[in-house]
This record gives C-alpha cells, structure tokens and sequence, in this order.
C-alpha cells in the first residue's frame, strides 16, 4: 500500500513499491499533478491498479464513473483528488466520487491513522508521511511532494 497526506496546497506520498507482497522492490510515483492542476494520491495493494487509475482519471470527468477498462479494478484503488481551488474528492471501493469534501488536511492508505495523527497536531504533509514511513510497515522509501501552481 502507501500513505497520501495533504494540507496547505501541497501533497505528499511516499515511494516504496512492492512485487505483490511484503517484499518492496524499489520506487514508484504515488503523487500525480494532471493536467488543470489537480493533484492525485493513489493507494491499492494491487500491482498496476494505481497506473491504470490514473490513466482513466486522465481520460475521463474525475468526479463521474464511466464503464471503462477500470470498472474490474475501481474497488481495489483509494484515491484522493484535490483541486486547485481546494475541493478535495475522495475514491475508495466505488464507483463515484465522494465529494467535494472540505476539510483542513486528508490522509489515505495504510499509514492514514498515523498520517492524520500527525497532520492533527499541525504537522506538514511531508513530515506526516515522514512518521507513517517510521510506523507503517507498508510505507517506506523517500518522501515526495507536488504542490498546486500558484
């Protein structure tokens, strides 16, 4: 899995990839910024099902579920889609968007608890994931960053 925070503008993952196991194998892109500056975290522990989201979320309206290739592997992915303006879309196990949602920060994926913890007591989305690295077993590797144009 992974861990995706986010506050300020700015979203943070972290990088370890896995082989389908508890085995990692190296790294991988977490954080997306697509096209009309929306920034995407995509967590699953299904080899290939964030890439293959994000290249429907690239094709597609993000906030509605059209049939397409995904449809077999929409429960296997959480998602966090934050706009440029703040509207924050959250994606797990369905076939739409919830949303918009408003709060001061989000975390997703396995290390959310320990994410959230962190962003609660005003920690940054890059020290928040910093910790889930320390205390998720599923999240590991080098913190990224993307953060929305000004």
């Amino acid at each position: 899995m992974t861990t995706i925070a986010y506050r300020d503008g700015i979203m943070a993952g972290d990088s370890r990839a896995y082989s389908g196991d508890k085995h990692p194998i190296g790294h991988k892109q977490k954080i997306f910024a697509l096209p009309g500056g929306r920034l995407v975290g995509v967590s699953s522990s299904v080899v290939g099902a964030p890439n293959h989201f994000i290249t429907w979320l690239c094709s597609l309206d993000p906030k509605i579920f059209l049939a397409s290739a995904v449809a077999d592997q929409e429960h296997l992915v959480q998602a966090l889609v934050v706009e440029p303006n703040g509207d924050a879309f959250y994606w797990n196990d369905g076939r739409t968007f919830t949303g918009p949602i408003q709060a001061d920060y989000y975390a997703i994926g396995s290390g959310q608890q320990t994410a959230l913890a962190a962003l609660t007591l005003g920690k940054s989305a890059a020290e928040a994931i910093e910790l889930a690295i320390l205390l998720d077993p599923w999240t590991g590797g080098d913190v990224r960053t993307l953060e929305h144009p000004k």
